[in-house]
């Protein structure tokens, strides 16, 4: 019943079966990034509200941590004490369609709140006992579940 049946070669040769052939897929580029995990307690963590475009857009995420900045700085700039206590906690591997990217999450512990996070438009602290009701991007829940161990 295949309309080109008469001049298949596939079928000539008794090779139909092989075709079509599986595509090759190609291989991903890796992105490597940090996260910090701002953690009050032993269950409240800040999580930042995503821009509405881009990776993740409008959910919530921990910071991303830039490569040409340390933890020390971060904490100076937003606010927070560092102790220097930090943990590195395992990394999360999520796939895109154009690349992988793994996220090195870095767990510090805070004594105090800080004024900057009231403003509950762009960070929020957010109890990981009792969760809010917020569009969360797929690694922060991984990470998130990751915290019951460390909490």
């Amino acid at each position: 019943s295949c309309p080109v049946a008469g001049t298949c070669l596939a079928l000539a040769r008794g090779e139909q079966h092989a075709y079509p052939t599986r595509r090759v897929k190609k291989s991903l580029a890796t992105r490597q990034t940090r996260c910090i995990i701002v953690q009050h307690q032993a269950h409240e963590v800040m999580l930042e509200k995503r821009p509405p475009h881009g990776i993740w857009g409008g959910l919530w995420c921990f910071p991303d941590l830039d490569d040409n900045i340390s933890v020390e700085q971060w904490c100076s700039a937003e606010g927070f004490e560092f102790t220097g206590e930090l943990t590195q906690l395992e990394i999360v591997k999520h796939t895109f369609t154009h690349f992988k990217l793994e996220i090195q999450p870095l767990a510090l512990r805070v004594e105090k709140k800080t004024a900057m996070i009231m403003d509950e438009s762009e960070r929020l602290w957010y109890n990981v006992r009792d969760p809010q009701p917020v569009g969360l991007a797929k690694p922060t829940s991984a990470i998130l579940k990751s915290l019951e161990d460390y909490s």
